[in-house]
């Protein structure tokens, strides 16, 4: 036990083998090619990104080669958890698409209710191994100035590995805007702000796209804004945040998704 060189939970000095590649986004959330469920299907599946650092604003790549040299072995491993709750949402998500789709065909029929249920505090903690993962390379620490440029505080790292709990207003948070309509294409993309106003030189936060949802995590305990800014972003501007994200639904098809606190 110690700390592996480049593993950005090396803080917690219980490291154990070498640095390992860790996807920037889990293979479980994507769609298998051409129907096949597996690991390595998924793998094969060409995706464009966006926000990646030091890249494009938007480029191709296979799942298998969206990966960074992050994390130490056990550190890797002590989050499969997550990234198998990720994985349940995504399919969650296909799922409840599906249905609303099925049923568009008469929206006033009484539908027998269908709904989905996933852990949000374990898709807050995948979330945040999310968006410290793409900061590989970034100039900025991630939630204070006691972290290296490009890694987490203590406390962001804890909250991952479930070693300590999130303390509101931190976290993650939805933001969503009245007459947004969601169709959980396959997108994904991570943006870092900062508060220009505070003059401290870290990200006080981040902006993940996913599945077309807008989500933010809160790194500090500054109150979040009722109605969120642009962040080199124009699809949130204007955007009202919510925390915590209780439910995504669609009355007239009688479906809805849940995350439970």
């Amino acid at each position: 036990m110690g700390r592996v060189d480049g593993c950005w939970a090396n803080v917690l000095d219980d490291c154990d083998g070498e640095l390992e590649d860790e996807h920037m986004i889990s293979v479980n959330v994507w769609r298998p090619k051409n129907g096949v469920d597996t690991r390595k299907a998924r793998e094969r599946r060409t995706v464009n990104v966006d926000g990646a650092p030091g890249a494009p604003k938007s480029f191709p790549s296979t799942v298998r080669k969206l990966k960074l040299p992050v994390l130490c072995r056990e550190h890797n491993r002590r989050t499969s958890d997550l990234d198998t709750e990720a994985g349940a949402f995504a399919r969650s998500l296909d799922e409840f698409l599906n249905i609303q789709d099925a049923r568009s065909w008469c929206p006033q029929m009484p539908w027998a209710p269908r709904t989905w249920v996933v852990d949000g505090k374990l898709i807050e903690r995948w979330m945040l191994k999310t968006a410290i993962t793409n900061a590989y390379s970034r100039r900025l620490p991630l939630g204070g100035l006691d972290a290296d440029p490009g890694r987490p505080t203590r406390e962001l790292v804890e909250i991952v590995y479930g070693l300590r709990g999130v303390e509101r207003p931190m976290g993650l948070f939805a933001l969503t805007r009245v007459g947004d309509n969601h169709n959980f294409r396959e997108e994904f993309g991570v943006h870092y702000f900062t508060n220009p106003s505070s003059g401290h030189a870290f990200f006080t936060g981040a902006v993940i796209v996913f599945r077309t949802l807008r989500f933010g995590w809160q790194f500090t305990r500054k109150p979040l804004p009722e109605v969120y800014p642009a962040v080199g972003n124009d699809e949130i501007d204007g955007a009202i945040t919510v925390q915590p994200l209780k439910n995504v639904d669609h009355p007239r098809s009688a479906t809805k998704l849940t995350l439970t606190w």
